[in-house]
Formats: structure tokens, sequence, C-alpha cells
């Protein structure tokens, strides 16, 4: 049997050394022309495209995919984030990779997505707009904390997104919810002009008009926006206010524990991008882009393990927050367990609570209730300071009286000589 199996190899090795060489070349050195054909001459042909009409010249990508073709929220943002976007400025002659979301279309620019299976019809939201649901106007109605003729403010609640993902429905996201919003005498409904983390609560702000947002987004990109947060932290804060420089990059990092309430030992993913905070004993990999932070801090109230803290970021990096509190101030944020929050129920909601949003250029000053998940935290152990404001319950004024005036007693008694202390009574 060995040698059976040694003269086929044999055998088979001596017809392939009688074969002529060849070599894999490059698809682009296959074709019989001397010049290599453009990588993207016959895109058109296998993937899905559209022209841009000269009624939408000027409009951004993001609202050009979603209005003239009706796709949903959720699905522009992962065809652009990877990379499946294309967009060619000269007819279709050559096209390159679009992942600005805002980068603005003109009449004939050719939008391309690499998807083969998506169609692209021509279905214009204007003309065929989705009906927008009782459910959805009444679950956002309650969220306004203020509205004029130019924007309209809302308070989320912790676990909403911004933004649809592939773990959440179309119309459970604030950009979609927020078409209820839209009232008579206006084009569109509000539109964002920043945004906040799906589990922060706190200020949103949506322009009513296409001028309000484009001041919006200025006021924000030039940090003219006073914000203030409020969380609580588990840990002893260094000092009772100051301010922190740092350096934050993103990478990914491998998680050791299940890292939400939502998540078990089996269904936590075994890696996730998180915000890091560039140190001596632990600096930046080469090749990782790094961003300047600075936040301001100051202790509003303490109640042991825990702390009430105003947060306000001079500069807005993904995760600022919730990065220099863990790492820089060494006390995790309640409820953020991708860093460093640990309990044994991992069941409480992320305690960060966007409280004030100052625009001047706006004129625009307003503050947002506190939750109610943060309030019971505060009244379970105690902790009071800033806007939150604890009532005592009843029977415990009296009872810290009585506490005080035995402590009292028990200090008068500590300065009095031996002799004397049995006759205080």
């Amino acid at each position: 049997m060995y040698r059976l199996y040694t003269r086929v190899a044999a055998s088979t090795l001596q017809a392939a050394l009688a074969r002529p060489a060849q070599v894999a070349l490059p698809r682009c050195y296959l074709s019989s022309s001397a010049e290599p054909p453009s990588p993207t001459a016959d895109l058109r042909t296998k993937f899905p495209h559209s022209t841009v009409p000269a009624r939408h010249d000027g409009t951004v990508l993001r609202k050009y995919l979603g209005r003239h073709h009706g796709l949903p929220t959720s699905l522009i943002h992962r065809v652009t984030k990877g990379a499946s976007v294309m967009v060619s400025r000269d007819g279709g002659a050559t096209f390159t990779r679009e992942r600005d979301l805002y980068t603005k279309l003109h009449a004939g620019d050719v939008v391309l997505v690499r998807e083969p299976t998506l169609r692209l019809e021509a279905v214009d939201v204007a003309v065929a707009p989705r009906s927008i649901s009782q459910w959805a106007r009444a679950k956002v109605t309650p969220w306004i904390v203020l509205e004029n003729d130019d924007v309209v403010v809302i308070n989320k609640p912790s676990g909403v997104p911004v933004h649809g993902g592939t773990k959440t429905s179309d119309m459970d996201n604030v950009v979609e919810l927020a078409r209820a919003l839209k009232r008579s005498g206006y084009e569109e409904p509000p539109r964002l002009v920043h945004r906040i983390d799906k589990g922060t609560s706190g200020l949103l702000v949506l322009a009513k008009t296409r001028q309000a947002a484009e001041t919006l987004s200025a006021a924000f990109r030039n940090r003219e926006v006073e914000k203030e947060y409020i969380a609580v932290v588990e840990g002893k804060l260094p000092q009772p206010s100051g301010r922190i420089k740092c350096d934050l990059y993103r990478a990914i990092v491998r998680n050791a524990a299940p890292t939400g309430p939502s998540e078990s030992a089996s269904t936590a993913p075994p890696e996730r991008e998180r915000t890091l905070v560039v140190t001596s004993a632990a600096p930046a990999p080469a090749g990782y882009d790094v961003h300047a932070a600075e936040t301001t801090f100051r202790v509003l109230g303490t109640a042991p393990p825990l702390a009430l803290v105003a947060l306000s970021p001079i500069t807005g990096r993904k995760h600022q927050l919730r990065a220099v509190a863990a790492t820089v101030l060494g006390a995790p944020i309640v409820g953020d367990y991708t860093y460093g929050f640990r309990d044994n129920g991992r069941n409480r909601p992320l305690h960060l609570h966007l409280y004030r949003l100052v625009v001047p250029e706006m004129k625009i000053d307003v503050t947002a209730p506190v939750p109610e998940h943060f309030m019971a935290t505060c009244e379970r152990v105690g902790l009071s300071g800033g806007p939150v404001k604890i009532q005592p319950r009843a029977g415990e004024v009296e009872e810290a009286k009585k506490k005080k005036a035995e402590a009292d007693a028990v200090k008068k008694r500590r300065r009095l000589p031996l002799s004397h202390r049995d006759r205080v009574v």
C-alpha cells in the first residue's frame, strides 16, 4: 500500500512538472489592452445606483438616501460605515468611497451602493411620507421641555438611542420619533444638531428650520454651548473641584466580564471599542488618533461610597466624561459597566444626565428634570446636592435631632473628669 501511494505521488509530480508554469496575475493585468482598466469602470453594471436630480441639488448624502430612496436610518448608517457608498462627481466615470453622511451632493452626481440585493427606487418621502403612528406622538410629546419657532428641546430618557442601529427598531430612536414633532407650516420634521449616548439621559436640541440648524451646529462646533451633566459615581474623588486636561484615543479592548444589564457571560461581545486615556504608564500605540480633552468637575454631595458630581465637558469627545470619571478621577459612573463599574445585580441604568444646556446665540437656557432611576439611587443612600433635592422622610428630622443630642451628650461626658461623669444625665 505504501509503494502504491509512492508511485501515484511520483507520477503526479512528474505530470505537474511537465506542464508549463502558470502564474496567478492580478485581475487588472489579465486584460489584453495595454493600459489596465479602471477598477470602477463597470461598477454601475453590478451595483444599484442613481443620479441626483436637480431638485436634490445641495442635499446631504444622508437626507438624499432617506428622502429620495426611502432607506431607513439604520441601513444608511450601516452601508456608510462599511464603506459601501460611493459617489461619482463626473457622471459615473470614476467613483470614490464616501463615509461622510453630511457631504453635499449636486445635480448630476451618481450615488452607488455596493449592495447587490438593494433596490434604489425614487420614492421621495416628501411625496409619499411614511405614516406617523399615534404611539410615536404620544411617546415623544411628554419629553418636550422647550419649544419655540426655531427649536424644540426634549428630555431624552436613558436607553433610547439617538440614531437607529442593528439592535433597535426603525422607530425606536430619536431621529424617527422626531417625525411626530413636525408642525404645520414647516417643510420637514426637527433635525438633530448634537447627540448623547444611548444610556445617557437629558437634553437634546432639535432645529425646526435650516437656518436654526446651521446656527446651532456652528455654536456646538465653536464650543459656545455650555453643557452641565450630573452623575452618580462610585469612589472617593481626589478633590472637591478641578479642571482635567488629558489626551484620549479610541481602541478595541477585550472584555473580561459582561458589560451591561442585558449581557451575560455568554452573550457579551469579546471585544468592544472604548475611549482610553493616555497616561505615562499606558501611552497610545503608534498609529492611533489622539485628541485633547478638557473637563471641569465639582462635587455636589457625598454619601460614601457614592458621590454626586457635576461634569462640564469643554471638548466633545466620544465617551469623554465616562472615560475621565473612571480613569482620571478613579470613580466610575454608576451603571457604566463598559468603563469599570461593577455590582452584583448588573441591572442599573447609566447614572449620567445632561441637566443644563445654555446656547447664548439662540438665547436658550434650559434644565431637564432628573430621571426617576437617578433620584431613586440618591434617595436610597441619602445623596443630595445641586438639582437633586432629597426631601426627608416622615420622622427623619426628629430622629436626626435625637441622634445629635445623644452624640453631644457623649462628647460632654468625655470632657469631664472620671469622678464627675456619672453625675451627667
